[in-house]
């Protein structure tokens, strides 16, 4: 499974700002996400984006990206 620890971060939606929400990472559409993923809080990952097993992702990840170990 993929691990995703929360934290706090701001939230924006339709220009309306949501401070301080509790926030782990966000991953797109269409991510592929093999086993043992770990994403740091914060972390974006880029549609159709596909992660390997046992990789830790941070930051942001772009679209298509192939992330592996």
């Amino acid at each position: 499974g993929t691990t995703v620890s929360g934290g706090p971060a701001d939230v924006v939606l339709d220009e309306r700002v949501f401070p301080g929400e509790g926030l782990g990472a966000v991953f797109a559409d269409r991510v592929r996400s093999a086993g043992g993923v770990t994403a740091d809080p914060g972390t974006l990952v880029g549609t159709g984006a596909d992660i390997a097993p046992g990789v830790i992702v941070s930051g942001r990840i772009p679209t298509d990206a192939e992330v592996v170990r």
